[in-house]
């Protein structure tokens, strides 16, 4: 029979204690799982209205949180968070490319490529070119030419292969707005400031050089067109003569036959017919 030492008997005894001495102490200590913090996604958002072209600064942005922008229809429930800002730090410096209204969130879409200066360079087309042009203040169509609106441009002119008759002629068509502006200009003999409306159109190089002659030769006018009618339209032009033959009476051509009569000539027995 074999015999189990004192020192083993200790062993078995102390192990036996520290394995009991845990299973009462995790019975009395029950660990609870605590809950993670809730985790509240914030955006980036504008702090008031924002205007294209301008640079944003830490004054203009704001962090809110996408719960409650989506509670008031700020941004839609399936919102493409991939073009949202969670940094205030990753939009400074940017420049917008379109107008910004208080909370809207900022989007990618909604800023210049980088290297972009302030102003109309934001939402110059590359291929394009800026060119601002001096209209009268009743030309400008009391105001309901807007930035972003598309126009075309006429031009009153002495027509030169007509020698001194003026005609009216649309020579650019669809071009945008980028910028409209009032500038005070001195005018007239007595020297007066007078309100001169300033448009700058988005224009190609071809059309830049048209609009400069026209410019200079003749008075401009611009003509607000429908967003919905992109058409190119071709016209003659519109002259004194063709401006009063519009809506004119035609009138009955005369016949320019006569109208014949004939006389019987009695002599005696014989009879003869003349026409006059």
């Amino acid at each position: 029979m074999v015999r189990i030492g004192p020192l083993l008997l200790l062993i078995l005894a102390v192990i036996i204690v520290v394995v009991s001495g845990l299973l009462i102490w995790g019975a009395m200590n029950p660990s609870t799982p605590q809950a993670s913090p809730k985790v509240v996604e914030k955006i980036v958002v504008a702090k008031f209205d924002l205007s294209w072209g301008t640079t944003l600064t830490n004054e203009m942005l704001l962090l809110q949180p996408k719960e409650t922008l989506l509670n008031q229809n700020l941004i839609p429930v399936e919102g493409e968070s991939s073009e949202q800002f969670s940094s205030i730090e990753a939009v400074v410096g940017r420049v917008l490319a379109v107008n910004l209204q208080n909370q809207q969130p900022i989007l990618k879409s909604y800023l210049a490529p980088r290297g972009v200066r302030a102003g109309v360079d934001a939402i110059l087309d590359s291929q394009k070119r800026a060119m601002a042009v001096k209209v009268d203040q009743e030309v400008a169509v009391a105001g309901f030419i807007k930035p972003g609106n598309h126009v075309d441009v006429l031009v009153t002119m002495t027509s030169p292969r007509k020698g001194s008759e003026t005609i009216t002629k649309t020579v650019i068509e669809n071009v945008r707005v980028l910028a409209a502006g009032t500038q005070m200009q001195f005018q007239g003999e007595d020297g007066k400031a007078q309100p001169v409306s300033i448009m700058t159109l988005e224009v190609t190089p071809q059309e830049a050089e048209k609009l400069t002659l026209a410019s200079t030769r003749g008075r401009l006018r611009l003509v607000l067109r429908s967003s919905l009618n992109p058409d190119e339209i071709l016209t003659k032009g519109a002259t004194a003569k063709s401006l009063l033959n519009s809506y004119q009476l035609k009138s009955k051509k005369r016949s320019s036959k006569k109208k014949k009569h004939s006389v019987e000539v009695i002599k005696g027995s014989s009879t003869s017919k003349q026409n006059f």
